[in-house]
This record gives C-alpha cells, sequence and structure tokens, in this order.
C-alpha cells in the first residue's frame, strides 16, 4: 500500500502533498482515464483510505506482483517522517527503487535527498530478524546510501554501522519514537555520580529535526582519544593477613570526545582478565585496577566486603590514559554498560546542564 504512485508523464504522486480537494480530483480522474499506476509493477491504481483515514494507491489488479502489503500504521509512519523531512527542507518520496552492487534490489519506506546528500529510512513495523536487518543494510552501504531503522520490536540489532531506534504508537493513537537518554544524578555525599538510564518517547516530527540538526548519536568511546579514569573504592581489612587494603569498586572512564562515561564495575572488572590487562597495557596504575583477592596474601575477597564498598565508596585517584582500540573491543565484548552500545538522542526536552 504505497503512498506514491506515477502519472502517465512517468512523475511521482504523493498523497500526502494533496488536499482533500486534490485528492478527489484525482480519485475521478483515474476512474475515467486510468491514467495512474504503481511503481513496484506498473499495474493500475485505486485510490484509498486506511481505517486510520491515511490515503494511499492500492493494485487494482495485484495479479502477480510481489510487493508486500502494508498496515495503516505503517503507512501512516511513513507518511509522518516524509512530512517532517520536507517541512526541514528535505525533499522526501517515498518506495524509492535501487539495486545493490550486487544487482539485489531494494525498496526504500523514505529517501531523502538534499544536495548530494540522501539517506533511506525504513520502518519496520513488522519482526525482523537481526540477520535480515545486516542483509539489507549492506545493500544501501554498498551504493553508498546511509540509512535508518525505526523498528516496532523492543528488541533489534544495536550497532554503530547501523542507526536503529524504536517507534510505537502511544494510547491516544498518535506515533513517537523512543530514544535512550541517559541523566546524571550528582549526589551530595561525594560518591560517585550515577546514571540514570531511560527510554523516552518523542513526536516522529520532533525526531526528525533533531536527527537532520545531528543530535542523534552513538555512545561509544572511540579509539585514540585520551580519556581521565576515576578510581572509587573504600578501605577493607584482610581477615587473613590482617593487613589493610583499598577495594576498587568503581572506573569512571570520561574520554574527551565521548558525551558520556563508562561506568566499570567490579563485578566487570573482577570477571575480566582481558579487560583488565587492557587497560593495564594503556597505562593505568595496577592499584586502579580491581582485583576479587587481597593484594597482599591474594586470598580472595568475601563478596560481603565488595558489597560493603559499594556504599561506602569515595574517589581516591585519577590517571589519564589514551584509549587503544583493543581496549574498546574488550570493553564492548564484555558489556561494560549495555547502554555503552546504544544509539541516542540530544533533545530539547533534556535538561542540558546533567546531560552528557
Amino acid at each position: 500500500m504505497p503512498l506514491r504512485c506515477i502519472d502517465e508523464n512517468r512523475k511521482s504522486i504523493h498523497s500526502f502533498k494533496m488536499s482533500e480537494w486534490e485528492w478527489e480530483a484525482l480519485r475521478q480522474s483515474n476512474a475515467q482515464f486510468q491514467h495512474l499506476s504503481m511503481p513496484c509493477c506498473g499495474r493500475g491504481v485505486v485510490l484509498k483510505k486506511s481505517e486510520r483515514g491515511t490515503r494511499f494507491f492500492a493494485h487494482k489488479v495485484r495479479g502477480t506482483c510481489t510487493s508486500a502489503s502494508e498496515s495503516a500504521e505503517h503507512l501512516e509512519i511513513k507518511q509522518q517522517v516524509c512530512e517532517a523531512l520536507i517541512e526541514n527542507g528535505w525533499v522526501a518520496e517515498t518506495e524509492v527503487r535501487g539495486e545493490s552492487r550486487e544487482g539485489e534490489e531494494w525498496v526504500a519506506d523514505v529517501m531523502a535527498s538534499r544536495g548530494q546528500s540522501r539517506f533511506a529510512i525504513e520502518v519496520q513495523w513488522s519482526r525482523q530478524s537481526d540477520k535480515v536487518t545486516v542483509e539489507r543494510h549492506s545493500k544501501y552501504k554498498s551504493v553508498g546510501v546511509k540509512a535508518l531503522w525505526l523498528h516496532r520490536q523492543e528488541q533489534f540489532l544495536v550497532r554503530e554501522q547501523i542507526p536503529a531506534v524504536r517507534v510505537g504508537v502511544r494510547s491516544d493513537g498518535t506515533y513517537e519514537v523512543y530514544a535512550k537518554q541517559m541523566m546524571i544524578h550528582h549526589k551530595a555525599d561525594g560518591s560517585p555520580p550515577a546514571p540514570i538510564f531511560r527510554l523516552q518517547g518523542i513526536p516522529i516530527a520532533q525526531f526528525i529535526r533533531a536527527l537532520l540538526n545531528r543530535r542523534f548519536w552513538f555512545g561509544s568511546i572511540k579509539a585514540g582519544e585520551r580519556a581521565v579514569i576515576d578510581q572509587y573504592a573504600s578501605p577493607a581489612h584482610c581477615f587473613y593477613c590482617r593487613r589493610d587494603h583499598q577495594v576498587t569498586s568503581l572506573l569512571i572512564v570520561n574520554g574527551e570526545a565521548s558525551r558520556e562515561p563508562f561506568w566499570l564495575s567490579y563485578r566487570t572488572l573482577s570477571t575480566s582478565a582481558a579487560l583488565r590487562a587492557e587497560l593495564l597495557a594503556c597505562g593505568i596504575p595496577v592499584s586502579m585496577v580491581a582485583s576479587d583477592v587481597c593484594p597482599h596474601c591474594e586470598a580472595k575477597v568475601p563478596d560481603e566486603t565488595v558489597q560493603r564498598a559499594a556504599y561506602a565508596q569515595r574517589k581516591v585517584a585519577s590517571c589519564t590514559i589514551q584509549v587503544s582500540a583493543s581496549l574498546v573491543k574488550a570493553a564492548n565484548w564484555w558489556g561494560i554498560s549495555h547502554s555503552l552500545q546504544q544509539w541516542r538522542l540530544d533533545h530539547d526536552s533534556l535538561d542540558t546542564e546533567h546531560t552528557y
């Protein structure tokens, strides 16, 4: 159920660009002259409206056309995306066809262009496997077309190379994008600031405006950048060797170019030898790296000691390192913070003073 058809001069006609009077006049004209055709197969067209009132074009007779049908929600989201793009000075077309470098066909729900720039937006209202997302995205990439995915499903592929967010419908029938945002809660007692992650619903038009203003970004520290690491620890006493030591419960890594810090918890550091090795290789002092054993006698630190440390932790040291590619790989592999590997949105409604 496309929002676009082709007239007798091979020009595109978009249903959402017409007034109600123009739509009715086109319907009567097509009924008389049958001069409109479907962009997917060239067959005849009938003009219809969905249950939600969205105007669209349908096959008069489908025949052997293999194009997939679309839900009313899919149509409406495509229309809202196009309208937002046009409002912000971009040219937007729906159901744009093309081929990958290998000759595989792709059909973009929405293709946005301005000057030499263009990108596709895919509205994925039905469930789609990660494998299919990668395959479809690679078709766009092979011909230099960037693509953004709007998924209805809650779980979807998260990669820097494949921009994606979740889209849904509210109880009042309006649509919105759910973007991951992080707020920083600064504590008065001097303990480390706490990250608060949340999904905030944003109207599609506002999301598109933020996207075009380059406020949609991938939350990840970059290899090669300098980073300041703050160590938070608390005093502990070893019951085996009777000596005092510190238990590192948290490392906060602040990259100079990153908009938000890493939170490296004791659990993450103590269970990943590879991550600890990469931190040491980047120049962090041994005393700052969390360990599950006493530094004096190598007796295992009891779990209750670690739990108490989390409540009494204070900033005790800092150092500066240059982040290596292998450190980023190790950090991402061990999932330091799932939120690290997320596409994010800076939005007007956020408190910028506490947003990174």
